[in-house]
């Protein structure tokens, strides 16, 4: 196929490069770190469990990055398609239909691609990779455990199956292995901001302030315009009692992201605790106006 390299190339980068969605989007109080959102997976975000994992994804909600994603992706679905009527026995082919299918939202017709590229070479690791993506998107955790962990058997240095398989056992809770796997993948890929995030998350999940306050800091050196790592990290503050520290990271998330209502919500809940109550409303009620419900208890503060 014509330029096919390049068009898989520029897919590829952004089934790579999704950076995560909002950690508390969503409209509601999630409790101790503001609402875990969607983690990052490779090929977008992925809805979560419920309380702290309620989805910011909504599916695949939008954010910056995604302006990354390639042009009419459904015209490339219907050049691969010829494509693959013409030379139905090129795996990679599938592959690379696979990943388009998954980026339109469509993650049973992605598997299914990868299954026909895994039929037609068994040794492809990159097809178990994205399939084990695939079956994370449709919360089949088991089984994409499974296939990550024949990507790695066939690529035993693939930065992208530790991670994947990471956000896997992270959704069924197995948090010391989900670190062990996000901690292999940082270790085999420089600066990689997405598994950093995650692991951070994990920690703060596993109650490992201080390793999560590192990981979120370390995504801030490498983006520094990334509004919800301040976000984060403000939460793991508020967690050491580091109020006026989370504030300065809720303001900075503002200034990057104006309209992000549950930074305005957090930093009040914040200023609440510093006694700073003017602000701290002004910044409830700005959260309101932004459509997010606040619990009563804390709404109610404005109103003594």
């Amino acid at each position: 196929m014509k330029n096919s390299y390049a068009v898989t190339t520029a897919i590829a980068a952004v089934l790579t490069t999704t950076v995560l969605v909002c950690p508390f989007c969503g409209g509601r109080d999630a409790g101790d770190i503001p609402g875990k959102g969607a983690l990052e997976t490779q090929g977008g975000k992925v809805s979560e469990k419920e309380d702290v994992r309620k989805p910011a994804h909504k599916k695949r909600e939008k954010r910056e990055g995604e302006e990354q994603k390639p042009k009419n992706l459904h015209d490339r679905l219907k050049d691969l398609d010829k494509a693959i009527r013409e030379s139905p026995r090129d795996s990679e082919l599938y592959v690379e239909r696979g990943m388009v299918r998954y980026l339109l939202g469509d993650y049973r017709g992605a598997e299914a691609d990868y299954d026909a590229a895994i039929a037609l070479n068994p040794k492809l690791a990159d097809a178990y990779v994205r399939r084990g993506e695939a079956k994370n998107a449709l919360k089949e955790y088991v089984g994409a455990i499974d296939d990550f962990n024949e990507a790695l058997r066939l690529k035993p240095r693939s930065a992208e199956a530790y991670f994947g398989r990471g956000y896997a056992k992270h959704m069924l809770e197995r948090y010391n292995e989900s670190i062990a796997d996000y901690s292999l993948a940082i270790s085999m890929k420089k600066g990689y901001t997405k598994a950093y995030y995650n692991r951070g998350t994990v920690r703060f999940e596993a109650r490992d302030f201080k390793g999560a306050l590192e990981d979120f800091g370390r995504v801030i050196e490498l983006e520094p315009d990334d509004a919800f790592a301040y976000i984060r990290r403000a939460a793991v503050r508020e967690k050491h009692g580091e109020l006026d520290e989370a504030v300065s990271d809720y303001t900075r998330a503002i200034d990057l992201r104006p309209r992000e209502a549950a930074a305005y919500y957090s930093r009040g809940k914040a200023r609440l605790r510093l006694k700073m109550n003017k602000e701290a409303c002004e910044d409830l009620r700005k959260a309101g106006s932004l459509g997010w419900k606040a619990s009563s208890d804390i709404m109610n503060a404005c109103h003594e």
